[in-house]
């Protein structure tokens, strides 16, 4: 796949906005920032890119619908596995004996997985990966007037900047 210059312009004004909204000065009073915990994040974003990449060669024969279900299905499998063998599933069944979590859960489960995670596949299946995979990291930027208006958190100066600068950038991909 190839992107035009405007495309990539809009790309990088995108994860330069992004990066300026999520930067946050360092305070004294916190623990410094842990080389392992860097290198399990490294990984995990080279896990990501690669599993849109393979979504993106699998999602051609298959529905977007149809890719979400047995995504959620084999994560369901692989950490039922996980905690079977490593004897942790019933600490981890234990806080669903409240009734309300469950709820809550099912809840985060439908808009995270078929509202998120189906649309992105959707935009994966009819987008180059690399417009896709940026459009589908602009989640911070939605999270900001979440934050402001529900729990009325403040909102940072440059995490403002940093939104308007990374909106101007989906406006250039979507212009290219």
């Amino acid at each position: 796949e190839t992107i035009s210059a405007t495309v990539g312009l809009g790309i990088s004004l995108t994860i330069a906005g992004l990066c300026l909204s999520l930067w946050e000065p360092k305070d004294s009073h916190e623990p410094r920032t842990s080389g392992r915990g860097l290198i399990f994040g490294l990984l995990a974003m080279l896990c990501m890119s690669v599993g849109v990449i393979v979504t993106k060669s699998g999602i051609e024969h298959v529905g977007a619908l149809e890719a979400t279900t047995l995504r959620m299905v084999a994560g369901v499998v692989a950490i039922a596995m996980w905690g079977a063998i490593s004897g942790q599933m019933a600490g981890w069944l234990k806080p669903f004996r409240q009734p309300r979590l469950i709820g809550q859960v099912l809840l985060a489960v439908a808009v995270t997985a078929f509202g998120g995670f189906w649309l992105s596949h959707v935009a994966i299946k009819h987008l180059d990966v690399s417009v896709a995979n940026t459009l589908n990291s602009s989640e911070p930027l939605f999270a900001l007037p979440l934050a402001a208006f529900l729990p009325r958190e403040r909102v940072r100066w440059n995490a403002v900047v940093g939104a308007f600068v990374a909106v101007g950038g989906i406006v250039l991909i979507t212009l290219g």
